[in-house]
């Protein structure tokens, strides 16, 4: 039996370059391919969730160079994988923030997020621009603010009002009593 969620850190690439005498781009590219077959793994074992963090919200620290070179990885993935990911029935969301990434790229995960919509396979959500932190205090944030809206007091607050508050709400199957 096969887990119903699988989540992968894609983490260590250039580190896998950079031990092999490689440029960090040529251990991007090779995890592209890697995920590639595991998207393809995935859906033949019928995993119905499949996360991927694949750019950290602190990935932003890198050097400009190799953001650059991993933002046209991406690109390129969303634009070449595209026809396939609607030929195998999978649907795709990405999480995390969207203001700081090429109006091109948002437009490709739109598109893709949309003409996917209806597919009922694989869910592949991709945490870009992504931060477990960032997402808690957005949470937070927001919890606050629609406590203070409705006169609510704070000590009401609940572990499903979190819960619902996360990027990652749909993609969650809580084994928790409310």
């Amino acid at each position: 039996m096969y887990p119903d969620h699988v989540a992968i850190i894609m983490d260590g690439n250039g580190r896998w370059a950079n031990n092999r005498g490689l440029p960090r781009l040529a251990g991007h590219k090779a995890g592209v391919e890697t995920l590639k077959d595991i998207v393809e793994c995935t859906t033949k074992i019928n995993i119905h969730y499949l996360t991927l963090y694949a750019f950290s919200s602190e990935n932003w620290n890198r050097p400009k160079s190799e953001i650059n070179d991993l933002m046209s990885l991406l690109s390129g993935f969303l634009n070449k994988e595209a026809k396939n990911f609607l030929n195998k029935d999978i649907r795709l969301k990405v999480i995390g923030r969207r203001d700081r990434l090429k109006k091109s790229i948002v437009n490709s995960i739109e598109k893709l997020e949309k003409d996917s919509l209806s597919n009922n396979g694989l869910n592949l959500v991709i945490a870009l621009d992504y931060g477990g932190r960032e997402d808690i205090r957005t949470a937070i944030i927001n919890i606050y603010n629609s406590y203070k809206l409705n006169n609510e007091s704070i000590d009401n607050l609940t572990f499903k009002d979190i819960e619902q508050n996360l990027m990652t709400k749909k993609y969650s199957r809580s084994r928790f009593n409310y």
